[in-house]
């Protein structure tokens, strides 16, 4: 794995209402546009459900419900140095973590989804 240049991080943010059924578009718009890093929310995935894309780590948070609806994904580049990080349990908010190394510094990036019908609460520390 490399560890990527700062300017050279090319990362798109994606609101996809359900991706299962956009897979080949957003292969294409990956493809096309050269995108090193997808965050995306609103996978409508459910816990267990396969989805890969050849060339992309897939991390993930979806929904706890049986039914599909919400979720958050990062798609990441294999050749791109990278790990998951831990991200807090929140109330309301869906979120997936990964750290980035790049040639100035660490990068902390968060695919997040708050639910329209949802409020942000904030915790105590």
């Amino acid at each position: 794995m490399n560890t990527i240049k700062l300017k050279d991080i090319k990362l798109v943010n994606w609101n996809a209402n359900g991706i299962k059924n956009k897979k080949s578009t957003i292969i294409e718009f990956l493809s096309r546009h050269k995108i090193d890093i997808a965050c995306i929310t609103e996978t409508h995935l459910i816990n267990n459900e396969p989805f890969r894309i050849t060339g992309y780590n897939t991390y993930r948070k979806d929904r706890n419900t049986t039914h599909s609806s919400g979720g958050v994904a990062i798609l990441i580049r294999k050749s791109i140095k990278h790990h998951q990080s831990s991200t807090p349990e929140m109330i309301n908010i869906e979120a997936t973590t990964i750290i980035v190394p790049t040639d100035k510094h660490d990068i902390k990036i968060i695919s997040a989804y708050n639910p329209p019908n949802k409020q942000i609460l904030i915790g105590t520390i």
